[in-house]
């Protein structure tokens, strides 16, 4: 009698032992995949590596090209002397026009920048991103298919700067050619 007792018992532990295992294999797996989706930064990541690259070589362009007291060495590119706000522009490879933004003594407000070509006119905006050595706008790329919108020939880029109260300018111009 005892020895059916024992069989009866470990065959019970066998059985909710492999129960047991089986929800811990299922439950991991279902962790696995719910982590494991892909995020749209990773969808394709020669393009996000691009971009990365291009991005960076344009902020360290545009860094290098900054005199200590804000003015800019790039030809193109002004700041209003009483505001401190400098920007620049880059044609990209793509046919884009990436605009890039230093703000000096700005924590926080919205960027509008203005772009007009003749009569044609595009305007976008972004968060103020804040910075311990300057802060920049969110980031404004002007797409193919919206430089092709604003033609060719020069283009007048404008960005204000609203922080609290205060509105900062910047101006610069550039040549633009459809290709």
């Amino acid at each position: 009698m005892k020895l059916r007792k024992t069989k009866k018992n470990r065959k019970k532990a066998i059985i909710i032992s492999t129960v047991a295992t089986l929800l811990i294999i299922a439950a991991g797996l279902t962790v696995f995949a719910l982590y494991k989706q892909p995020d749209a930064s990773q969808s394709n990541p020669e393009a996000t590596k691009k971009a990365q690259e291009t991005n960076n070589e344009g902020k360290k362009d545009f860094i290098e090209n900054t005199n200590s007291d804000g003015s800019s060495t790039n030809n193109g590119s002004t700041s209003t002397p009483s505001s401190s706000v400098t920007i620049s522009a880059q044609k990209e490879s793509n046919g884009s026009v990436t605009v890039f933004t230093k703000l000096m003594s700005i924590t926080g407000g919205t960027c509008t920048l203005t772009v007009t070509q003749g009569s044609n006119k595009l305007s976008k905006s972004a968060d103020v991103l804040y910075q311990d050595e300057y802060s920049s706008c969110a980031g404004f790329t002007i797409t193919m298919p919206e430089a092709t919108q604003l033609g060719a020939g020069d283009w007048n880029i404008n960005l204000s700067v609203l922080s609290g109260q205060t509105s900062y300018t910047g101006t610069t111009n550039i040549s633009y050619k459809v290709n």
